[in-house]
């Protein structure tokens, strides 16, 4: 049968502590009592058990996840690469629906482009348009750009370099009967990740 951690750490600690008296006796050294070295081993056995269990936690901590939407409505998880090196990059989206079926699948590749930010915004904006081409009406775009999530709520009080794109999100937005731009994190985001890695340079459009 399976020991249990407090009686594992009970064992061994009297085994050390019965061997290190052991040792001790025989090159002639002093040694304490037994009920010290009673004490000894439970005290130190507690303070291992909890240390156990503090790690056994932290080892077991989940990773954030996708999850799905409130039925009827669709959620469109967005993502994007770009190389500063030759400004080019792409954009992927993919459209689950709220039992976590995969409705579509979209990759985009840009030839040339200005950075990051941009291709962060241009991914969200070919989510939106992507959704009202295949006639979707309650949407949820995530995009693990926070930036871009940022500048969208504010973007009628503060001008940026993607305002254009921004603007064109609204507009497309403005024909659907609900929407939502939200924030997540990488993990929970793979899906699209994953989708913008299907476009190259001479694999440009991706379906």
């Amino acid at each position: 049968s399976k020991v249990s951690s407090e009686d594992a750490a009970v064992i061994l600690c009297g085994g050390w502590a019965v061997g290190s008296e052991r040792n001790a006796r025989h090159h002639e050294k002093r040694v304490g009592s037994v009920s010290k070295s009673v004490k000894w081993t439970a005290d130190i056995a507690y303070y291992l058990t909890l240390t156990g269990q503090a790690s056994g936690k932290q080892h077991h901590k989940e990773r954030p996840r996708w999850k799905p939407p409130a039925s009827g409505i669709i959620k469109l998880n967005v993502d994007a690469s770009f190389s500063p090196n030759n400004n080019e990059g792409a954009t992927g989206v993919i459209v689950r629906d709220h039992c976590g079926a995969l409705l579509r699948g979209q990759a985009i590749w840009y030839g040339q482009t200005a950075n990051v930010l941009i291709m962060e915004a241009l991914a969200v904006h070919d989510g939106v348009r992507l959704a009202c081409d295949i006639g979707l009406s309650k949407v949820i775009v995530e995009s693990d750009a926070q930036e871009v999530v940022k500048l969208w709520r504010d973007r009628n009080q503060n001008r940026s370099v993607i305002a254009p794109i921004l603007q064109e999100i609204e507009e497309l937005s403005g024909s659907l009967q609900s929407f939502q731009l939200n924030f997540v994190g990488r993990e929970a985001n793979e899906g699209a990740h994953l989708c913008v890695k299907q476009a190259t340079s001479t694999r440009r459009r991706c379906l």
